[in-house]
């Protein structure tokens, strides 16, 4: 196994060309990003500042150290007392994980915090959000074969693995006929044996990375962590 560091591309060159590897995309981030990424580095309390938000009942995972991801740890809680128990009051034993879920079409608060960035509503792009405690995993998979992928990091440091869909023979992933097909067997970031490369980053606030469709991807949090994805076809 090889490890690259993925190169880094300007938002103006990015969407001029968008490459066909995965990149770090820097200067994404419109004003309104800018400086909703700093005011929640400064006061995470305010994702729950909003009643309406707090009370949006979202999807989580309950993720425990060393143990995969199956479809039973997959839960439904108001958005407010998921924070509360796992973000205000991190556990070690359990984790929880706010994942793959639409907060911004679902919360006129936040959409107002975050508009769509012009360049990826240009694309009509799809979105979800990504938050929890330090240690919380995405695990290895691939997204839909059409979607091209961005992740803008918000708060909080975030790891991203990446790999050539060339490799998936390599990568213990579940069966076709599973609900978590396309995802990895395993509760790593990736397989620690086998012959293919990774290309990994460490995501920092304001950051945003490119996974092209069809590469296999994971992202490991580093601290406290909050995440807005954006799906989207490339234009013909």
């Amino acid at each position: 196994m090889k490890f690259k560091d993925i190169s880094r591309l300007s938002a103006d060159k990015f969407f001029n060309k968008i490459p066909k590897n995965p990149v770090i995309v820097t200067n994404l981030f419109t004003h309104p990003w800018l400086s909703a990424s700093r005011g929640l580095q400064d006061d995470f309390d305010l994702l729950i500042r909003d009643e309406y938000t707090a009370n949006l009942i979202v999807p989580i995972e309950i993720q425990q150290p060393g143990v995969a991801l199956s479809t039973d740890q997959r839960f439904e809680v108001p958005f407010g007392l998921f924070y509360k128990l796992f973000i205000q009051n991190e556990q070690k034993d359990k984790k929880g994980y706010l994942a793959q879920y639409d907060l911004l079409s679902n919360s006129p608060y936040l959409s107002n915090l975050l508009p769509v960035i012009p360049h990826l509503r240009d694309l009509y792009a799809k979105s979800s959000s990504w938050l929890g405690p330090e240690g919380t995993l995405t695990p290895l998979h691939r997204d839909a074969i059409s979607d091209s992928n961005i992740l803008l990091q918000l708060v909080g440091q975030k790891r991203v693995n990446i790999i050539d869909p060339m490799y998936s023979n390599l990568l213990d992933l579940h069966p076709s006929n599973s609900p978590l097909r396309n995802f990895s067997k395993q509760s790593a970031e990736y397989p620690k044996e086998g012959d293919f490369i990774v290309h990994t980053a460490i995501l920092e606030p304001e950051e945003s990375v490119y996974i092209p469709a069809g590469y296999y991807h994971s992202f490991k949090s580093l601290s406290r962590s909050f995440s807005v994805n954006f799906w989207f076809n490339l234009p013909k």
